[in-house]
C-alpha cells in the first residue's frame, strides 16, 4: 500500500547514514481489494503480501553509489461481515517483517503487528438479477495506531519510518469499487485514497492514492469456479513531513508506479483461493533512486 515513498539517506535532519526505501512505507500503504468475492457472503481470510525495492543514492561530491534492497512482507488476517443488505463491515489485521540490506552490512530486520483497518461499505448499486451484473461500493474507514512503532529507535536514526510495521498515527481511508459482468465475461474498477495524520513524533506519511481496472473470465468446472484476470494498478504517494507542525516536508519524497496486474481466482464450495502479480511498467520515486521490483500477494478465504 500501497503502497512507496522516498529515501531518507540523504537527509541531515536525521543525522543517519542508514538507506532504505521510504517510498515503500510498509506501514502506510494503502489498502485496496480488487475483484472480492462474492459481494452477498460473509468471509475470513488470510493473505501474503511480498514486496521488494532497490535504492541506490549517490552523494553529492562523492563518485561512489550506496546501494541497499528492502524487503517487506506481511501477512495479515482479513474478514467482511454484512450487517444488513446494503452495509458490510471489512477489518484487516497486519503482521509485517521488514528487511533492509544495505551494501556491506548486515541486513536489519524489524517486525511486529501492523496498523487494523476498518472499512464500512455500502452497496450504492446491487442489480445481480439481470443480464448485465452490476455492484458498486463506496464507503471508507479508519487505520488505527496499533502497530509496533520503536519511537526510540528512529529518533536515535538506528531505524527510519518506513521500516516501522506501524506508523503511530490515525489515518482515514475512503474507497469504491465497481464490478460489472455479462455471462462470464466481467471487469472490476477500484479506488482508494488514504489521508494520512502526525503521529506523536510530529512525522507524516503522504497520503496515498491507488486505482487499478482489470478484466476477467469466469469458467466454471462442475463445483470449480475459475477466474484469471488481468489489468493495470496506479499508486501513487505524496511527500512525507519530517516535521509536520513546522511544516519540514521531504522535498525528495513522493512519486508514483504503474503496473501490469494478472492473476486468478479459484472457489470451492466455501473456500476460494487468490494469487495476484504486479509487474512494474513504469515508475518515478526520489528522481528515479528507488525502483520497486515485482510484487506478489496470494491468499484464500473462507466463507462462514
Amino acid at each position: 500500500m500501497k503502497k512507496l515513498l522516498l529515501c531518507l539517506a540523504l537527509m541531515p535532519a536525521l543525522n543517519s547514514h542508514i538507506m532504505a526505501c521510504e517510498a515503500c512505507g510498509c506501514a502506510a500503504s494503502n489498502p485496496y481489494f480488487g475483484l472480492l468475492p462474492q459481494t452477498q457472503t460473509n468471509f475470513i481470510g488470510f493473505q501474503y503480501i511480498d514486496r521488494k525495492f532497490n535504492t541506490n543514492i549517490q552523494h553529492h561530491g562523492s563518485a561512489s553509489v550506496e546501494s541497499a534492497n528492502e524487503h517487506y512482507r506481511t501477512f495479515q488476517v482479513w474478514s467482511r461481515v454484512h450487517i444488513s443488505k446494503r452495509i458490510q463491515l471489512i477489518g484487516i489485521l497486519p503482521y509485517s517483517i521488514n528487511t533492509q540490506h544495505e551494501e556491506g552490512e548486515h541486513a536489519n530486520t524489524i517486525d511486529g503487528l501492523g496498523d487494523a483497518t476498518l472499512i464500512a461499505n455500502f452497496k450504492l448499486v446491487n442489480k445481480e438479477n439481470c443480464s448485465l451484473q452490476q455492484t458498486l461500493l463506496i464507503g471508507g474507514g479508519v487505520k488505527l495506531p496499533t502497530g509496533n512503532y520503536n519511537t526510540q529507535s528512529v529518533e536515535s536514526g538506528q531505524t527510519l519510518p518506513n521500516m516501522q510495521p506501524g506508523t503511530n498515527s490515525w489515518d482515514f481511508v475512503a474507497n469504491a469499487n465497481y464490478t460489472v459482468r455479462r455471462k462470464a465475461i466481467g471487469m472490476n474498477v477500484d479506488a482508494s485514497y488514504t489521508a494520512t495524520t502526525a503521529n506523536k513524533e510530529d512525522y507524516k506519511f503522504g497520503n496515498r492514492t491507488s486505482m487499478g481496472i482489470s478484466g476477467f473470465y469466469q469458467l466454471r468446472l462442475k463445483q470449480i469456479s475459475i477466474l484469471p484476470l488481468a489489468g493495470v494498478r496506479y499508486d501513487q504517494a505524496a511527500k512525507d513531513y519530517l516535521y509536520y507542525s513546522s511544516g519540514i516536508m521531504d522535498e525528495d519524497g513522493g512519486g508514483w508506479q504503474l503496473f501490469a496486474s494478472q492473476g486468478i481466482q479459484a472457489y470451492y464450495k466455501r473456500v476460494g483461493i487468490q494469487l495476484m502479480c504486479y509487474e512494474p511498467l513504469s515508475q518515478h520515486y526520489m528522481s528515479g533512486f528507488v525502483k520497486t521490483k515485482f510484487r506478489s500477494e496470494v491468499g484464500f478465504i473462507v466463507r462462514i
